[in-house]
């Protein structure tokens, strides 16, 4: 079994890091080989291998959520003709300007000495999922909708991570974490180790604020998956420090 104890804060460090700034898939362990006892034949003694004992069924991979997952990378709604690159600059901008423009006021307030609301102590109410401003779900529409009518291109990854990001800012973890997990084992791109990075932070959110113990093993799951597609020797230098991180959790991790 894994442990998981150092895995929290060695994650929160990343997020940090990560503001500042197909899909191969893993084997699974190689199970041991049943013990050997010893039994006595006419022949003398002979090896033979003891009836593996029976396992608890491991649960499957239900993090996040089928639907959520989904309903995240649905096109069904991407109907007409694609937003254009300015379209979806200029709902970036509105969309930015709605998420920035209330933290400046309350910092305008603090200055001038008005009582704000002290944040809450509570982890579940402190990354309890936010609601879009309506700018924001403006800007999640036309991104949307561009990626899903527009293929290729040299802004696709970074629309992609932006659109992913702005769910992570707004405390909508599963999405987030899908969104980014298609960003991180996408096209080779100097964002994907920190859309890895993200994405497991969001499914730690879950597993460990929320009571969402089969985020644990997606988290398990994607670590692997990243390190082995992001941290190989042919890695881009620009991951480095990403990758030493993540093979710096996979070892606090191991058995």
């Amino acid at each position: 079994m894994y442990a998981l104890t150092m895995l929290r804060p060695l994650l929160s460090s990343l997020v940090l890091t990560a503001f500042a700034c197909g899909e191969r898939a893993v084997a699974p362990p190689v199970a041991p080989e049943p013990p050997l006892v010893m039994a006595r034949l006419d022949a003398g003694a002979a090896e033979v291998k003891q009836p593996p004992q029976s396992e608890p069924v491991k649960a499957s991979l239900t993090c996040p959520t089928p639907a959520v997952a989904d309903d995240v990378r649905s096109c069904a709604s991407a109907t007409g003709a694609a937003p254009t690159m300015q379209a979806v600059v200029a709902a970036d901008l509105k969309a930015l300007s709605a998420r920035v423009s209330p933290k400046l006021a309350a910092n305008s307030r603090a200055r001038k000495g008005v009582a704000t609301t002290p944040a809450p102590g509570n982890d579940a109410k402190r990354f309890a999922p936010r609601r879009f401003e309506a700018e924001e779900e403006r800007y999640l529409q036309i991104v949307h909708h561009y990626l899903c009518s527009t293929q290729g291109g040299p802004n696709r990854t970074e629309l992609a991570y932006g659109e992913a990001q702005q769910y992570f800012e707004a405390r909508h973890w599963e999405e987030a974490g899908v969104l980014l997990r298609d960003v991180a084992l996408g096209p080779p791109s100097d964002l994907a180790i920190y859309a890895a990075q993200l994405s497991l932070e969001s499914f730690n959110i879950l597993a460990a604020t929320f009571s969402r113990p089969d985020c644990n093993e997606t988290l398990r799951a994607h670590l692997d998956e990243y390190i082995a597609r992001l941290c190989t020797t042919t890695a881009r230098p620009s991951a480095a420090e990403g990758c030493e991180a993540l093979v710096q959790i996979r070892a606090t991790s191991d058995p």
